[in-house]
């Protein structure tokens, strides 16, 4: 499966098959100049277009992300069903 340019969907389509108490949040940011999204629960890192953990502290010096925002599973599912994509939303407004 082609993963690479898909990073906003893959992100929260896992992030919306976990329950809605996780502790796993949607992060959006920019890596490397790119939009991107990945997964965590601020000890770790879920990147999903290399579909790989990482200790939050590794995925940092690997990638350099800037965060551009944070979301719990319950507002990324709110923001999916009101901008009708898998993100970036801040962009979208």
């Amino acid at each position: 499966m082609q993963r690479e340019g898909r990073s906003y969907e893959l992100a929260a389509a896992a992030l919306l098959r976990l329950p809605s108490d996780t502790e796993w949040r949607l992060a959006h940011g920019v890596i490397a100049g790119f939009g991107r999204a990945w997964l965590t629960d601020g000890d770790e890192v879920w990147e999903p277009t290399a579909n790989r953990f990482f200790i939050a502290r590794e995925f940092h010096a690997r990638y350099a992300p800037s965060l551009r925002s944070l979301y719990p599973r319950d507002a990324a599912a709110a923001a999916m069903a009101l901008n009708g994509h898998w993100g970036p939303w801040e962009q979208a407004a």
